[in-house]
């Protein structure tokens, strides 16, 4: 007797499965966010340059006043680094792009001695205006952190609950002497660039998050804000929150 197609409902089965599958493929989409867009290195940058008092010169000098002052390094105890596509955490944006950099706890460094790692990831293809990343107290028993954080850990942080170290130099009336700042402030910081950053599915791109001396330790005045002065802190710490701006290396451009 002569089979036929109808005789083979197993057949049938496995040939429609096939054919399901075949349009599933056609129609998904080519590319998600975890798999697109370009890699993304991020580093730090101190800008070495001292900075002085704009104050004139009929402004009566004294030895409380000083003159200039250089950071050789900068240390934020931080996490969840991560590149936004909004322009503050109070702009009126329901949908901000984020693509993380890096999440757990680590120290955010910017040294006179070069520039520092902090991350890379895969990046999703779209325009980011800044950085973003929690300050707070580290966590986790002093001999751990010791050895996750290195010798800088044990150096600056593991005396207190300290959440950002500056060291440095100031000068009054030409004296150089030694300075550290100690906070313990938490919060959000931020980096905004000074120029949006586009991503694309292009090169792998390089940014820099440049330290700015002046922007941390000066008023509206131009005034430096003497560190080791503790009715300065207050002021000190709020800009030591904004004091950092990202540009794109042009290097990798």
């Amino acid at each position: 007797m002569k089979k036929t197609w109808k005789s083979y409902p197993m057949m049938r089965a496995v040939f429609c499965g096939i054919a399901l599958l075949s349009l599933f493929s056609c129609t998904e989409s080519p590319s998600s966010p975890t798999s697109s867009g370009s890699n993304v290195v991020m580093r730090t940058e101190l800008d070495s340059a001292r900075i002085h008092s704009t104050l004139g010169t009929s402004t009566p000098s004294s030895l409380s006043t000083v003159d200039s002052l250089d950071v050789t390094s900068v240390a934020y105890a931080a996490s969840d680094f991560t590149l936004r596509s909004d322009i503050s955490d109070e702009a009126n944006d329901p949908n901000p792009v984020l693509s993380s950099i890096r999440p757990p706890q680590f120290l955010l460094v910017f040294d006179a001695s070069g520039r520092q790692y902090i991350g890379e990831s895969i990046v999703y293809p779209t325009t980011y205006r800044r950085a973003r990343f929690a300050i707070h107290s580290l966590v986790g028993r002093a001999d751990s952190l010791s050895l996750a954080l290195g010798p800088l850990y044990s150096a600056l942080f593991a005396s207190g609950n300290s959440t950002i170290v500056i060291r440095g130099y100031l000068w009054i009336s030409g004296v150089a002497m030694p300075f550290m700042f100690r906070s313990a402030e938490e919060g959000v910081g931020s980096a905004e660039f000074d120029t949006p950053f586009t991503v694309g599915t292009d090169l792998p791109k390089e940014v820099l998050v440049n330290f700015s001396t002046v922007s941390a330790f000066t008023d509206v005045s131009g005034k430096i804000m003497d560190p080791r002065d503790g009715r300065n802190a207050a002021a000190i710490e709020a800009h030591l929150k904004t004091s950092l701006h990202a540009i794109v290396n042009p290097e990798s451009r």
